[in-house]
């Protein structure tokens, strides 16, 4: 059998952790176990997020919201470190999304498997407001996954 050179090939050593990430419609979640520890047990990432405008939080669920900041919101989130002050996920995206609900993507999952739209096309927040950025089904959950992974 021909062996790929180890640069086209994964890693063939045993992973210390073992993840599971569920991304759901309301909330996402990740769980993992460290093989290195011998009594081991599973653990859940607590990842960090905005819960106010200056505060971050970790905690074990990221709800699977994105919200798009009105001006002054981004001018807060940069001044308090944020790195996509464009985009909020998570906890402060569902409660602002509440307040201003067409600044806020929903159900992204859902519409992954809508066989009535094209689940990489810029169709989120639906019936968003007129100055939101749409976004596509898949780089709504995109996001979720990479606040999951910057955690």
């Amino acid at each position: 059998m021909n062996r790929q050179s180890t640069d086209d090939a994964f890693d063939e050593r045993p992973s210390r952790y073992i993840v599971g990430i569920d991304l759901g419609t309301t909330n996402c979640a990740v769980a993992y176990l460290d093989t290195e520890i011998a009594a081991g047990s599973i653990e859940t990432l607590r990842i960090e997020q905005w819960v106010d405008f200056g505060t971050r939080q970790q905690r074990e669920l990221l709800p699977s919201f994105v919200y798009q900041p009105l001006a002054e919101e981004r001018q807060l989130l940069e001044q308090g470190g944020g790195a996509d002050s464009d985009h909020l996920v998570g906890w402060l995206a569902r409660e602002r999304g509440l307040q201003l609900p067409g600044r806020q993507v929903v159900s992204a999952k859902s519409w992954l498997c809508h066989d009535g739209v094209d689940r990489n096309e810029a169709i989120l927040p639906w019936q968003g407001d007129e100055d939101v950025a749409k976004m596509s089904p898949v780089d709504a959950s995109a996001m979720y996954l990479r606040r999951i992974r910057e955690h």
